[in-house]
């Protein structure tokens, strides 16, 4: 999405493309660092810009590298509190659904500006 149209709103309803990404983000911290055993937050919400979002969703994703990469069978049962109470297979099962879930309202937007999604980009 080009930064010009971050604060694109299909309707005045729903939240722009700037705050849905934020909200990934933010979900994705959350989870992530919860499986590290540490609660880190990210406040991707009060951030607007295109530049500032893409270093918070690196950020993001570079916490949830080291949580999988933390996973064995004998820590995927371990409860964290995670959105409630949850094993770290969970947490991060649900962070990736999660993403998967977004990604699919993401590119509705990116299509209604007549953009074509990456994941489809190469057909």
């Amino acid at each position: 999405m080009p930064a010009e149209d971050y604060d694109f709103k299909p309707t005045p309803e729903v939240r722009s493309f700037a705050q849905l990404l934020a909200h990934v983000i933010d979900a994705q911290m959350g989870f992530c660092s919860a499986v590290k055993g540490e609660s880190r937050k990210i406040n991707a919400a009060a951030k607007t810009s295109k530049a500032d979002l893409v270093a918070a969703l690196k950020a993001s994703f570079e916490e949830c590298d080291g949580a999988f990469a933390l996973m064995t069978e004998s820590t995927a049962t371990q409860i964290v509190k995670a959105g409630g109470d949850r094993s770290k297979f969970s947490a991060l099962l649900y962070a990736t659904l999660h993403d998967n879930e977004e990604y699919g309202y993401m590119s509705m937007y990116l299509r209604l500006k007549g953009l074509v999604p990456p994941s489809t980009d190469s057909r």
